[in-house]
């Protein structure tokens, strides 16, 4: 995360969102909470999901090795489009 790759993902993900601070973000699919932790250590307010709880529990110790205040829950994101 503190390395040249994420500094790089950081920078591509800022200029897909919008330029404030305290984004309400949901990471879907969040594996161990790369992007979540990227995210939330520049201010938004993160909440990812997955599947697998091995990856969540990865997920959690880092950011609370960080001092994040992330919400990782288990879980499956469904989308349905109206017809």
């Amino acid at each position: 995360l503190d390395n040249d790759m994420g500094r790089r993902w950081l920078r591509e993900m800022e200029t897909l969102l919008p330029r404030r601070k305290g984004l309400r973000i949901l990471d879907v699919g969040t594996g161990t909470g790369f992007f979540a932790i990227l995210l939330s250590q520049t201010g938004h307010q993160v909440e990812g999901i997955d599947l697998t709880p091995a990856m969540l529990d990865e997920a959690r110790e880092v950011a609370a090795q960080r001092g994040l205040d992330i919400v990782f829950r288990a879980g499956a994101f469904l989308w349905r489009q109206q017809l």
